[in-house]
């Protein structure tokens, strides 16, 4: 096996050895932008081009990252060979580790308009957070870039239709943490979108109707239509939903508008029986 250069640097990174980082960085600090020939054996990716700080962000290697980043902050906008940056590798760590959120939050001080790369197969680090049910990153990458809850992949999913797409395919006792964080996702997004992917993800998405009128009220009357008759949780919804949905129709008709009101008839008259079904 052909030795290289990059291997004690690939090395100390995976491993988290934040003074023998130190030293060789000291020696060679070319290095930290110095690309691997092949494939990482515990990271996806067989397109080779890791950085070092793809190895340490991908095992959430705090310290590490601190230090490769403050040699080079250019490193967090270098993609491997497919595509992937170190903050989708921070991002799919499965649940919300702190030593991952917190790579995350550092590869987004010094990169933030990763946060909206669709890079490794055309995927968001949200979505990848999302697959991975990392609910503490899913939220601090929607701070970051709150227009991407809905934002396809060459296959057509979202990070909001892969969270509702996990929760179904849950083991029992385990979807409520995939509906958490497609709890998450739904306040982003327009509101036609959102309860559409609710829609189309069936059974599994029942419990997040309620959650998505309260976030987007009031409603269009396309929007409505998409509410099932039998709402699981509307009952909680109902004072807010109605209270957004009588302000829109008062500004209406203040307005004279001749036009379809954001707030339609119908939004008030489904409300309102759902209002009496409850009481």
């Amino acid at each position: 096996m052909q030795w290289q250069p990059l291997w004690p640097l690939r090395l100390a990174a995976k491993g988290g050895y934040a003074d023998v980082v130190a030293a060789l960085l000291a020696v060679a600090p070319e290095t930290v932008l110095a690309e691997s020939a092949g494939a990482d054996n515990d990271l996806f990716g067989d397109e080779g081009g890791f950085l070092p700080l793809h190895l340490a962000s991908g095992r959430g290697r705090v310290r590490v990252v601190e230090q490769l980043l403050a040699v080079a902050p250019a490193a967090a906008r270098r993609p491997n060979g497919e595509g992937g940056l170190p903050l989708h590798y921070a991002s799919a760590s499965l649940g919300s580790s702190d030593e991952h959120v917190t790579v995350m939050r550092l590869l987004l001080e010094a990169a933030p308009d990763t946060a909206a790369a669709q890079g490794f197969f055309g995927q968001l680090p949200l979505g990848w957070a999302a697959h991975s049910v990392n609910q503490a990153g899913v939220e601090m990458l929607l701070a970051a870039a709150p227009g991407t809850a809905l934002v396809a992949d060459p296959d057509g999913d979202t990070p909001l239709s892969t969270a509702l797409a996990k929760a179904a395919a849950a083991e029992p006792g385990q979807s409520a943490l995939h509906l958490a964080v497609a709890r998450c996702l739904l306040r982003h997004g327009p509101s036609l979108g959102v309860l559409q992917t609710l829609q189309q993800a069936g059974e599994a998405a029942l419990p997040l109707f309620a959650d998505a009128v309260v976030t987007h009220a009031p409603l269009t009357s396309e929007a409505w239509a998409l509410v099932p008759a039998a709402c699981p949780g509307l009952g909680r919804a109902l004072p807010a939903a109605w209270g957004a949905t009588m302000r829109g129709a008062k500004m209406t008709n203040y307005q004279h508008a001749s036009a379809p009101a954001s707030v339609p008839a119908a939004g008030p008259r489904r409300l309102a029986g759902w209002h009496a079904r409850s009481h």
